[in-house]
């Protein structure tokens, strides 16, 4: 255990630095490279304390009676709820969320409920079909740049470009999913490959 565990300190921390490696170069009025290597011993220190986590909770007796873990116990008691009551309270905490936050954080929420969204959408495609797709996120460019188009150029408000940009968006994927959808997994893989090298996509 311990072994598997030090191995995978040091492949992450491999990982991540080969992803930061080339940040270094880049010097900008609101970025540091120096602040690369704060990211990395942070990261590490993380991994580490896992590490130490873990290694305390295995050398627990093994007769010791576990306790249910904290998100398991919120969830069976918010589970006792009508699910109406849930979620008129997380709209309702949505819709407060903006007034006792600043921009930075009405920003993080956004970007955070953005992949949140594509996250399902992924779930649906690849989990609930078995669809292998290698191009997912281009449906949501579609749908980005369209609202960016009517947005700029036509001068359409937020509220009506949105609908566009999401009908289209959907348009274009079941256009390119649904020939897909009753052949093998690949062919949807393979049709995103030849979409992406023809520049369709």
């Amino acid at each position: 255990m311990v072994r598997q565990e030090l191995k995978k300190i040091v492949v992450y921390t491999i990982f991540l630095t080969i992803l930061l490696i080339p940040m270094l170069g880049f010097k900008t009025p609101t970025f540091q490279p120096g602040r690369v290597f704060k990211t990395l011993g942070v990261f590490v220190a993380i991994l580490i304390l896992n590490f130490i986590v873990k290694l305390i909770r295995s050398r627990r007796k093994t007769g010791e009676v576990q306790k249910t873990p904290l998100t398991e116990r919120v969830g069976v008691w918010i589970n006792q709820f009508p699910k109406i009551y849930t979620l008129g309270g997380l709209i309702a905490l949505a819709a407060i969320f903006p007034l006792f936050a600043n921009n930075y954080m009405i920003d993080v929420g956004i970007t955070c409920l953005i992949y949140v969204c594509l996250g399902l959408g992924l779930n649906i495609v690849v989990g609930m079909c078995g669809l292998l797709d290698l191009g997912y996120i281009a449906f949501y460019a579609v749908g980005a740049y369209t609202y960016s188009l009517l947005n700029l150029t036509f001068g359409l408000s937020f509220w009506a470009a949105l609908p566009i940009g999401v009908v289209l968006g959907m348009a274009v994927g079941c256009i390119i999913g649904y020939p897909t959808w009753p052949s093998s997994p690949w062919a949807l893989a393979k049709l995103f490959v030849w979409c992406s090298t023809t520049g369709i996509l």
